[in-house]
């Protein structure tokens, strides 16, 4: 039995969809009122965004003012302005970063900013070339050849700043804004509310 054969049988079997059309008038105003409101939607969308952005960047600065102001992580706040309020929620997730990015905040902020996680995977090639060896024994094998078992696992390695990190931005010798900038944690915004 070849495993690598056998997933690849059952990858073929799946059905491939074919674009077909029907045509049914019974709810022909239905359609065209969903198109509408999706137009809407989508301009509504691209609306929030940028209201977002705007908002995220004020509660943003009210976050450092809150940690510079009580010299620890504020953790989730309301934040108010005008009739409006909100709940902002610095959350413990930051963007993803390649190695050159990783290397520079390392240098900047010490090793302590960056976690690496490395995942192998297995060299489709060689998987092809020595599937049937392979299902029957991967280890060991005399019958791959040395050469190619080095090259058999290919790894990749991600990086991401550390867990933690905004919780303790006062470990670091640089203004809490530009380590933010420079790790870009996510923020949500919940609860957005206007007084009547």
């Amino acid at each position: 039995m070849n495993l690598f054969a056998t997933a690849k049988q059952k990858q073929e079997k799946k059905l491939k969809n074919e674009k077909v059309s029907f045509r049914n008038d019974n709810v022909s105003a239905e359609l065209e009122r969903l198109a509408e409101v999706q137009a809407k939607i989508d301009a509504l969308t691209a609306e929030a965004k940028i209201l977002t952005d705007a908002v995220k960047s004020e509660a943003t600065e009210a976050f450092l003012n809150l940690y510079e102001n009580n010299r620890k992580f504020p953790g989730s706040f309301n934040f108010e302005s005008g009739k409006a309020s909100m709940l902002f929620i610095p959350v413990d997730r930051y963007i993803k970063i390649d190695q050159v990015r990783s290397e520079e905040l390392t240098e900047k902020y010490g090793s302590e900013i960056i976690e690496e996680k490395t995942t192998y995977t297995m060299n489709s090639e060689l998987v092809d070339k020595y599937g049937v060896i392979i299902s029957d024994l991967i280890i060991n094998s005399k019958k791959i050849d040395d050469a190619d078992k080095a090259k058999l696992i290919a790894a990749s390695t991600e990086y991401m700043v550390a867990k933690g990190t905004i919780s303790s931005l006062e470990n670091f010798n640089h203004k809490k804004a530009e380590v933010l900038e420079d790790i870009k944690p996510v923020f949500m915004m919940k609860n957005v509310t206007v007084e009547e």
